[in-house]
């Protein structure tokens, strides 16, 4: 066994990493943040920290350019954020 120690980080054990799958990672697809909010492509594009390029293409290509589920998790959480406020 490993001391708690900060010098001596923790090892996830077996029960950590069940844990962990139980765990539900929201993910929101663009369209569905748009119809919630009212905000443009560059500022999705600014949520995502990528280019207007790249969000636009998710609309103008549909099927062809897909977000990425790191996206899909950012929209998701600044949506879960907004809601509260």
């Amino acid at each position: 066994m490993y001391p708690t120690h900060p010098k001596y980080p923790r090892i996830p054990g077996r029960r950590h990493w069940k844990a962990l799958e139980k765990i539900k990672i929201p993910e929101l697809e663009p369209d569905e943040f748009l119809k919630n909010w009212n905000v443009t492509y560059a500022e999705v594009a600014k949520i995502c920290n990528c280019s207007e390029s790249t969000v636009s293409s998710w609309f103008i290509s549909k099927g062809k350019h897909k977000p990425s589920k790191a996206y899909k998790i950012k929209l998701a959480i600044v949506h879960q954020i907004w809601n509260k406020l």
